[in-house]
């Protein structure tokens, strides 16, 4: 997982798997723990991404974990997101710089976002046609167990399916979510 990162766009639909906290941390706290991603472009061309995974606890007001997003009035908040609401919606920067704050106040919050540059003012969304990744782990401190959670996407992003976890130390399966 990638902290507090400046990744650069390419042609081609890119990854960033990325979290920040404590994933071993159960205790809630009054202040965040921020970290800071910025996704770049050159200054003719812009940023198209769409989310693959959000913070595990969905809540109004995303009290716990949150995502902050902005995608070019940086002198404003830009849309926070804790629910998989946004998942697959593809988004188009409005310049050539994408903001990420990942902020949690209760263990670890981990995302996923596909990436990649287009031209100035594109209207295209040709996702990538099938993409496999880790979306995220838990480690349970009772149990001393770790679930590795597995996303593929095949053909548009809005055909999201999450595939049975695999559990590290432990036989207990889980089952298949299919998001879309």
């Amino acid at each position: 997982m990638e902290n507090e990162r400046r990744v650069e766009a390419l042609d081609g639909w890119k990854t960033l798997i990325a979290s920040a906290g404590d994933p071993n941390d159960w205790t809630a706290t009054s202040t965040s723990t921020d970290c800071y991603w910025h996704i770049v472009a050159p200054p003719d061309r812009q940023i198209e991404f769409y989310l693959t995974s959000t913070p595990y606890v969905c809540m109004e007001m995303c009290p716990w974990q949150s995502l902050e997003i902005n995608t070019g009035q940086f002198h404003l908040f830009g849309m926070i997101v804790c629910c998989p609401s946004l998942i697959g919606v593809i988004m188009t920067s409005q310049g050539n710089l994408v903001t990420i704050r990942g902020a949690t106040r209760y263990n670890q919050v981990a995302f996923g976002v596909m990436y990649r540059l287009v031209p100035l003012a594109s209207t295209s969304s040709t996702p990538p046609s099938t993409v496999t990744y880790a979306a995220s782990t838990t480690t349970s401190a009772a149990t001393g167990t770790t679930t590795v959670q597995t996303t593929t996407i095949s053909g548009s992003p809005l055909n999201t399916t999450t595939v049975p976890s695999t559990t590290v130390g432990a036989t207990t399966s889980q089952t298949t979510t299919t998001i879309g």
